[in-house]
């Protein structure tokens, strides 16, 4: 026999809404398992890596990069083509506590809208881990509130972008054709006006 359970209409909003997120973050955590699982398949399989999937990888960690040099953070290394997957990228931006929730966000974000602007797809999976860490930055607020944050933060990262076009455009190009850039080549291209 199952146990008790009051009605929804009896329990609290907040104790709802933390196993409706339980919930979720049970559902996130399956995709992402289910992606991995995909993404571990498609890599074991021939598939021949193009200089359009490095330059999309290189686009997306660009718009990281970019829009956290923005807001004033700075970035050690970016590389695409990790392990052989012209479609794999990486940067690693300092993290910074004094940040806005709205400008993680935008960092985040950045990527995938990089993207978009450079009209440059890779697979499925290239910004869910972003889209992961949106959803944890916000889970502790109410989902509207949550949901403004994350339309803000994306409302951020597009403006930055597009002011810093030319920027994007110079960092995903050498990051394409070099594979990687330290700090000191990421931020000779950053503050030229070229």
């Amino acid at each position: 026999m199952a146990p008790f359970s009051p009605p929804a209409a009896v329990r609290p909003n907040a104790a709802r809404r933390h196993r409706a997120r339980d919930r979720e973050g049970l559902a996130v955590a399956a995709r992402i398992r289910d992606l991995r699982q995909i993404h571990r398949r498609r890599r074991r399989a021939v598939r021949l890596m193009t200089s359009q999937d490095r330059y999309s990888a290189a686009v997306h960690e660009a718009g990281h990069v970019v829009v956290a040099w923005a807001l004033g953070l700075k970035t050690r290394k970016m590389a695409v083509g990790i392990d052989g997957d012209d479609t794999a990228g990486a940067a690693e931006i300092e993290e910074s506590p004094h940040l806005l929730l709205v400008d993680q966000i935008a960092i985040c974000s950045a990527g995938a809208d990089a993207q978009r602007m450079f009209d440059a797809p890779t697979h499925e999976v290239a910004a869910f881990s972003d889209m992961v860490k949106i959803a944890n930055l916000v889970d502790d607020f109410a989902e509207d509130e949550g949901e403004a944050l994350r339309y803000a933060g994306y409302r951020r990262s597009k403006e930055l972008l597009e002011l810093h076009r030319a920027k994007v455009d110079r960092l995903a190009q050498a990051l394409a054709e070099r594979a990687e850039l330290d700090q000191a080549a990421i931020e000779q291209i950053l503050i030229s006006n070229g």
